[in-house]
């Protein structure tokens, strides 16, 4: 992965080792374990990815990651 790109996986009950092993072969160096719960949306441009739909679990969200493009 370049310098300045980001690689993010959203997934319930996705274990440690799997996460590792997917990281790792997309050639990242650092990763950060964020909360990966029901609730967890990704908005990117205009699409939509979101647990919410495939597990039928709403909460209000409280927390945010959030890059900008300059």
């Amino acid at each position: 992965i370049d310098q300045n790109n980001f690689v993010i996986i959203i997934g319930k009950h996705l274990s440690f080792a799997f996460l590792s092993q997917q990281f790792v072969s997309l050639g990242c160096h650092t990763a950060f374990n964020l909360d990966g719960g029901g609730s967890i949306n990704m908005f990117y441009k205009s699409n939509t990815n979101s647990l919410q739909t495939v597990y039928k679990v709403s909460r209000k969200l409280s927390e945010a990651l959030y890059f900008v493009e300059k």
